[in-house]
C-alpha cells in the first residue's frame, strides 16, 4: 500500500510538472511498474559494490539516469518525449550524486549525534530530513530538465 501510494505521489508530481491532466486509465500498471523497476534498481545498488571501484561510479550513474528517465516516461503515460525527458534525468542523477557524498559527509554524524541527544525521535527527524532533500532532488531535476526545454524553444 505504501509503495503504491509513493509511486502515485511521484507521478503526480511529475504531471504538475510537465503540466499534464492526470491520466486515470492506467495509473495503477504503471505506479506498479515504475515501483518494480525502482526495487530493481535497489538490488543493482547492491550488486556495484561487487564490481571494480574504477567503473563503479560510471555504472552507478547511468542506471540512475535511465531510471529516472524511463521512470518520468512511464510515470507520464508516454505523452512526454523521452528526449524531452533526458535533462531532467541527468539533472536528478547529478544531484542524487551530490546528496549522497552530502549524505555522507553530514548526515552519517547527524544521526549519530541526534540520537544521542535526542534518541530514537532525533534519528527519526534527520531521516526525515534527508527524505525531503531526497524529494527535493528528484522534482527539482525534473523540473530543470522541463525548463530546460522551455529555455530551447525559446531560442
Amino acid at each position: 500500500m505504501f509503495g503504491q501510494t509513493f509511486a502515485s505521489s511521484v507521478q503526480t508530481g511529475y504531471e504538475k510538472i510537465w503540466d499534464l491532466p492526470p491520466q486515470m486509465r492506467h495509473r495503477l500498471w504503471q505506479q506498479v511498474l515504475w515501483l518494480a523497476a525502482l526495487t530493481g534498481q535497489f538490488y543493482a545498488e547492491s550488486l556495484i559494490s561487487h564490481i571494480p571501484v574504477a567503473l563503479r561510479g560510471a555504472v552507478r550513474a547511468l542506471n540512475w539516469t535511465v531510471l529516472f528517465w524511463w521512470g518520468q516516461w512511464i510515470l507520464l503515460g508516454r505523452r512526454v518525449s523521452l528526449r524531452a525527458l533526458l535533462p531532467g534525468a541527468v539533472l536528478t542523477t547529478v544531484g542524487m550524486i551530490g546528496l549522497l557524498g552530502f549524505s555522507k559527509l553530514v548526515f552519517t554524524s547527524m544521526v549519530v549525534s541526534s540520537a544521542k541527544t535526542y534518541g530514537a525521535v532525533g534519528t527519526v527527524l534527520v531521516v526525515v530530513t534527508w527524505m525531503v532533500a531526497v524529494g527535493f532532488v528528484v522534482f527539482g531535476g525534473a523540473l530543470l530538465g522541463e525548463q530546460s526545454r522551455h529555455d530551447s524553444l525559446s531560442e
